[in-house]
């Protein structure tokens, strides 16, 4: 994954600040080392893998999120992190897709690099709508239909209706083949909760929550202070952290002269 304390362009130190300003004590951790995850740990984030989590890595992780753990994941387009199946107990299906949105493409950049104005009603963008987020290349990420029993499961960023998970990813150019490619709008990023009591009542006991993003690059050094990128990052950490309250478009850093 990224390092915590890269601080070039590609590195995670932006993230790792940005986690610490909410008075979270970050850590980078070997799963294979620690054999399993400590009671303690109020966040589990994954942040761009690119090699596939060991059968122990992925238990440790089940029986977190089986205990009310909360994950957060940031999964590349075309890597294979072994960690699908356990999403997908949880609702959340992990696109073997780039996706592409050429009716909100920028100018002299590629279709796949997302510029992002669609959001839902979920707490964690309902404060987004006057922002956009980038996205520099990501998969589809989108709910299981049905959802698990007694799991929650809803979109959070979407292209517009004119973009498309397109499958066929060794191509150098973006055509919609119809039957083959996800029809848009495309979410490519979800938010799960497991309800332990009747979603009719007035306030169901939480479980786990588990937040998931098609893309890793947006959280980079060089993507987070970008329009609306920090701001989704907080939101997804403070909902998941059950921080509703603080859930807001927040200040700019000034820069230092």
């Amino acid at each position: 994954e990224h390092s915590l304390e890269d601080q070039e362009p590609g590195g995670l130190s932006a993230l790792a600040r940005t986690l610490e300003q909410q008075n979270l004590t970050v850590e980078p951790v070997n799963l294979l080392e620690r054999g399993d995850i400590p009671e303690e740990v109020t966040l589990v984030v994954i942040t761009g893998p690119t090699r596939r989590f060991t059968d122990q890595e992925v238990g440790a992780l089940g029986t977190y999120l089986d205990d009310g753990g909360r994950l957060l994941a940031f999964l590349d387009p075309m890597t294979e992190t072994a960690l699908e199946p356990l999403l997908e107990r949880w609702g959340i299906v992990v696109g073997q897709d780039i996706v592409v949105d050429p009716a909100n493409q920028l100018p002299f950049v590629s279709a796949a690099n997302l510029f992002v104005t669609t959001y839902t009603q979920h707490p964690i963008v309902q404060k987004m709508s006057t922002l956009m987020t980038l996205f520099p290349l990501a998969r589809s990420i989108r709910p299981q239909q049905p959802p698990p029993e007694g799991v929650r499961v809803v979109p959070l960023a979407l292209t517009s209706r004119h973009g498309w998970g397109e499958t066929r990813v060794a191509e150098s150019t973006f055509e919609f083949a119809e039957g083959e490619d996800l029809n848009g709008p495309v979410p490519i990023a979800v938010a799960a909760e497991h309800l332990l009591a009747d979603e009719t009542a007035e306030a169901p006991e939480v479980g786990a929550r588990l937040v998931v993003f098609g893309d890793s690059d947006f959280v980079v050094n060089g993507q987070l202070p970008n329009v609306g990128n920090r701001d989704l990052l907080l939101a997804a950490s403070h909902w998941l952290l059950e921080e509703e309250q603080l859930i807001g478009i927040s200040p700019k850093p000034l820069e230092s002269l």
